[in-house]
């Protein structure tokens, strides 16, 4: 799904950020797209050879199933950002030349009602964002008060059917780690989430009412959507 990022982002975005469809013919930011590619397969490779090592050599059989992840999640996320950058440095840097664009003039409005209500969502779900996060703490919380108390077996793994099907030895890696990796993922998505609900907004001044209200109910839906993600 990260590999594809691009093509599953909208025709006028590029990496997060807003461009006119003439920059994307552009070598530097094809050059830009391969980086990110090559920078995420090489990433998934590394893992995917570490979580092996874990398994095969360590028997860390826990660890590989923890560890891997919330890394290669941690550095994807990291990778997107860095050519996230970059895409805007260069499109700060193509705008002061763009003779060779043929690019449609924006008028900028100031909509102080549109920019509270957008506000007003972006508020009310970065609450809802953080959630599952509470739950994970509050979680981690309980199993602290609770460490003492558990076996020295304990089950690391349910089945579709809701019966444990992995047992390790009780430690505090077979205990907090799950725990640990949901609440890391979980700082991943909503920082991200958040981030993305508050991207600029570009209306058409042709009609701009209809506009507002298209973008207002598209930020909705798309928040609700990171709401159900995290």
């Amino acid at each position: 799904m990260m590999y594809f990022t691009q093509a599953l982002s909208g025709k006028r975005q590029f990496y997060s950020v807003s461009l006119n469809s003439d920059y994307f013919t552009k070598e530097e930011f094809k050059s830009l797209d391969k980086k990110f590619k090559l920078l995420l397969t090489i990433g998934f490779i590394a893992f995917i050879i570490i979580t092996l090592i874990s398994i095969y050599i360590f028997k860390a059989y826990l660890a590989s199933s923890i560890i891997p992840i919330l890394g290669f999640c941690i550095y994807q996320f990291i990778i997107f950002v860095y050519i996230h950058n970059k895409v805007k440095t260069k499109k700060k840097d193509l705008s002061l030349e763009i003779n060779d664009l043929e690019l449609q003039r924006t008028k900028i409005i100031l909509d102080t009602d549109f920019i509270n209500e957008k506000n007003r969502i972006i508020k009310k779900y970065s609450i809802l964002f953080l959630a599952p996060l509470i739950v994970n703490i509050l979680v981690s919380i309980y199993l602290s008060t609770q460490y003492n108390s558990l076996p020295d077996i304990i089950p690391t793994h349910w089945g579709f059917s809701g019966q444990p099907d992995a047992f390790s030895q009780k430690s505090f890696f077979s205990v907090f780690g799950i725990v640990l990796m949901s609440i890391g993922i979980g700082i991943i998505i909503y920082t991200s989430s958040v981030n993305s609900l508050k991207s600029r907004a570009k209306l058409s001044y042709v009609n701009i009412n209809e506009s507002k209200k298209a973008h207002l109910n598209y930020l909705s839906k798309i928040a609700f959507t990171f709401f159900i993600l995290n």
